[in-house]
């Protein structure tokens, strides 16, 4: 209990949170300021933190200075639901499976990775999510150190310094941090609804090969839990139809994050081409690689 400083970073305002119980969240800061977004829901009680000033409801946050990344949620549950096994899940259930805690993931996707993807074509590959890697502090450049020595990873050096690309693939990034443990992986499953029952949250998961993104639902499926935790690992908008469903106060911050479209093209040539392998975008291409 008491109130704790959440920040470090130069230029940032600090903001003061207070603590009054287990965990319910994580608050970040962008350009509109101190906000509370999409995270984790406890059984107990949820989130409630401003724009700026303290954060004086369930807020279960501390300053995690060592991480280099500003701030952290501390999670003291026993078991913990993870929808979503893109590298930001996978990354929040390893964390949670190494303090001891019981977690489960689900993903709607064939295999964890979420952007993490490599497509294989007639022998051929392309990494038609994320192109590389980067770390903006020492946590999450010791995660890749540790892919390099495993062989998942090599530094790019045609696309700039520090970047690292998965070898032989993107996936295999995700391969790695599934491989240190990660808890209980469900592949295929869509979660539909979130409910909040006095054992616990219960998660219903359908079939994703069969549903719909987006799709939510209180009848079907299977059901999951009970869960002391639940954190969402997923684009906000989906994760806004479940917690609207709930509901939940996280909805409306969910619902205030912005997304870009962006198209990726993957073409295959009968031949080797001369142009270099990270050509120079014009145009509306923001990005082209070679990648076999």
């Amino acid at each position: 209990a008491g109130l704790w400083r959440v920040g470090g970073h130069p230029g940032i305002p600090d903001l003061e949170v207070e603590l009054r119980g287990p965990v319910g969240g994580v608050v970040t800061y962008d350009a509109k300021g101190w906000a509370a977004h999409v995270g984790v829901l406890t059984h107990h009680a949820p989130l409630s933190a401003g724009r700026s000033g303290r954060a004086t409801g369930n807020a279960g946050l501390v300053s995690r200075r060592e991480a280099g990344q500003g701030c952290a949620m501390k999670i003291d549950a026993g078991r913990v639901a993870v929808i979503g096994a893109g590298m930001a899940g996978l990354a929040c259930a390893g964390a949670l499976h190494a303090t001891g805690a019981v977690v489960t993931v689900f993903d709607k996707g064939r295999r964890a990775g979420g952007r993490l993807a490599t497509r294989r074509v007639e022998g051929m590959q392309f990494d038609h999510g994320a192109a590389y890697a980067a770390a903006r502090g020492p946590v999450f450049q010791a995660v890749l150190d540790a892919m390099g020595t495993a062989g998942d990873a090599a530094p790019w050096g045609a696309a700039g310094l520090g970047r690292w690309a998965g070898t032989p693939g993107m996936s295999a990034l995700a391969r790695h941090m599934e491989g240190r443990g990660v808890g209980t992986l469900h592949t295929m499953r869509h979660v539909a609804h979130l409910h909040r029952s006095t054992e616990g949250w219960l998660v219903r998961h359908l079939d994703a090969a069969s549903t719909k993104p987006g799709h939510v639902a209180d009848q079907g499926g299977e059901v999951a839990g009970p869960f002391d935790a639940v954190l969402l690992a997923m684009p906000a908008p989906q994760a806004a139809a479940l917690l609207h469903a709930v509901p939940h106060p996280f909805a409306a911050e969910a619902e205030r994050a912005g997304l870009a479209p962006c198209w990726a093209l993957m073409l295959a040539f009968p031949e080797p081409t001369a142009a270099p392998d990270l050509p120079v975008p014009h145009g509306a291409l923001a990005w082209i690689a070679r990648d076999s």
